[in-house]
């Protein structure tokens, strides 16, 4: 009886967890592709609110991995470990995770928007920024896109003289691709190496939720095949001896299954994507699918990354009870 209420206790502690940090995370990444040198860092209720919903999938995704660690770390009764990690699985994605998507659903109606928060504030003056391997000095605030600045060095003719100029912005830095996702350069020099394609996995897989529960309960119920796989795992928790080990299985196995589940989904996978599809589905038989947004071949290769890590565990397990 113990062993179950302290996994739901570890349950609990790791969604407060999740939910803390993740929001925490969300915050400081919000302030900072909004922020503007010489403004202030916006707070409100709202940006909390979107804190909590836009991190929830990523803590449903996560937080078998970390249930997962658990056992590892205590194997006493390892039946009742199992039944209560399948419980806490099948709460997790048919119960607290479709809820939090009705919730978010009704609560983003009755706020503001996440582009009215973000939207952009004006660069301003006083201040240096490299913009397209141009420094500037901007003598005054930007004002609809244009500002009044001073052209000290440009390295594509670095012998020419400072120049008083105005720029149009929109054509200098906001249509860029690498800079959009922040509104001052200066900020964004300052987190050159912030990690986006973590962030991109973690959005993509948020997207496929959303969309998926929108589209009906068998586009869900196709979707919780990454956490069929996910949970799945649990059969490797005793691949070896060394706990470490078993830890790091764990790991690196939750990695691959999100790496793969958003790589599937990129545009340089679309033409294995296409040849998948058409090897399942003859023409006009896919057209259910394709309408309700569903990847019946993801769903089948997930199912089999489940079987083959149970089969893998089942394996395991047998042979070390045979040894013993």
């Amino acid at each position: 009886m113990k062993k179950p209420i302290a996994l739901i206790i570890d349950f609990l502690i790791l969604l407060g967890a999740g939910l803390a940090t993740g929001l925490f995370i969300y915050t400081q990444y919000f302030n900072s592709i909004s922020l503007v040198a010489g403004r202030s860092s916006q707070f409100s209720s709202e940006i909390i609110i979107y804190g909590i919903f836009e991190t929830l999938p990523i803590i449903f995704a996560l937080i078998p991995m970390g249930i997962m660690f658990y056992v590892i770390r205590h194997r006493k009764n390892p039946r009742a470990s199992f039944a209560t990690f399948s419980i806490l699985c099948v709460l997790l994605w048919f119960l607290l995770f479709p809820m939090s998507l009705i919730f978010r659903a009704n609560v983003y109606k009755t706020i503001t928007s996440i582009e009215a928060l973000e939207e952009k504030q004006n660069l301003s003056g006083g201040y240096f920024r490299n913009i397209n391997n141009v420094t500037y000095y901007f003598i005054e605030d930007e004002r609809n896109d244009t500002a009044n600045v001073l052209n000290l060095y440009d390295k594509s003719n670095p012998n020419a003289y400072a120049t008083n100029e105005q720029i149009y912005l929109f054509d200098k830095y906001k249509s860029s691709v690498s800079s959009e996702k922040f509104h001052d350069p200066i900020v964004k020099d300052s987190m050159i190496d912030f990690p986006f394609h973590i962030t991109d996995i973690f959005n993509s897989f948020r997207l496929r939720a959303i969309s998926a529960w929108s589209n009906g309960i068998l586009a869900w119920l196709c979707f919780c095949s990454v956490g069929l796989t996910l949970c799945s795992l649990y059969a490797l928790i005793r691949l070896s001896s060394w706990k470490l080990i078993n830890s790091v299985w764990i790991l690196l196995g939750t990695l691959i299954i999100l790496w793969f589940n958003y790589f599937y989904f990129l545009p340089v996978s679309s033409f294995w994507r296409q040849t998948v599809t058409e090897f399942f589905y003859s023409p006009g038989k896919i057209n259910f699918f394709t309408r309700n947004n569903i990847e019946l071949p993801l769903l089948i290769i997930n199912c089999a990354f489940g079987v083959a890590f149970t089969a893998i565990g089942i394996v395991t397990g047998a042979t070390m009870r045979h040894k013993q």
